[in-house]
């Protein structure tokens, strides 16, 4: 019985982690949560606080605060697990601060290898970022527009034009960070690497 454990457990594991990712993604979509919101957000950008020097962990609860408005939990961490459907979201509440922290500094590192010429490009970091704080969860809700919006924030820092994608690509946007929460990153590498290209070809 013992040989035949491992597989099985591995298998449900599998099985755990793909509902998972479906619930945590589908949230990315909550309401309220459209296109159209990204683009007006994007005015949030025009903040000197935002330009020329690291990103903090209060550039981050700072445009959060901004888009949640006026709400008791904008800007803070959320203080209780979260479910999605039926399904909990993976960090605890009492992760959350450390693995945002723990983010923070690695959107920096990856900011000055870049500018070394040594990183992955930004193109691969803003489309990272975005992704692991959609699985962080941060906060009670908002978390797919902040993610967006942190995503236009590093484009923007490296000088590259706001992308807020048209409400035909939804169903395109959901199934690859879906992938990449599987840990297959390709489709959402390729997937952003295009719009930025389209973008570039109609300005």
């Amino acid at each position: 019985m013992s040989g035949s454990s491992a597989p099985y457990e591995t298998r449900q594991r599998q099985v755990r982690q793909h509902a998972e990712a479906n619930a945590i993604m589908r949230d990315a979509w909550e309401e309220g949560s459209t296109f159209d919101d990204d683009e007006r957000l994007i005015e949030l950008l025009d903040n000197n606080d935002l330009h020329g020097n690291e990103i903090t962990l209060k550039n981050i609860c700072d445009l959060h605060r901004k888009i949640a408005g006026n709400t008791y939990w904008a800007g803070k961490f959320r203080e209780r697990n979260v479910a999605v459907g039926d399904f909990l979201i993976p960090t605890g509440p009492a992760e959350v601060p450390g693995k945002m922290r723990d983010l923070v500094v690695w959107i920096n590192e990856q900011e000055k290898l870049n500018s070394q010429g040594q990183g992955m490009g930004i193109i691969w970091l803003a489309t990272h970022a975005m992704h692991k704080l959609s699985i962080l969860h941060p906060f009670s809700d908002c978390n797919g527009r902040l993610s967006r919006l942190v995503m236009n924030l590093l484009l923007n820092r490296a000088g590259f034009g706001p992308i807020c994608f048209p409400k035909e690509a939804q169903d395109d946007y959901y199934d690859i960070l879906v992938e990449a929460s599987r840990g297959n990153t390709r489709p959402i590498d390729l997937f952003m690497t295009q719009w930025i290209q389209c973008r570039a070809e109609r300005r």
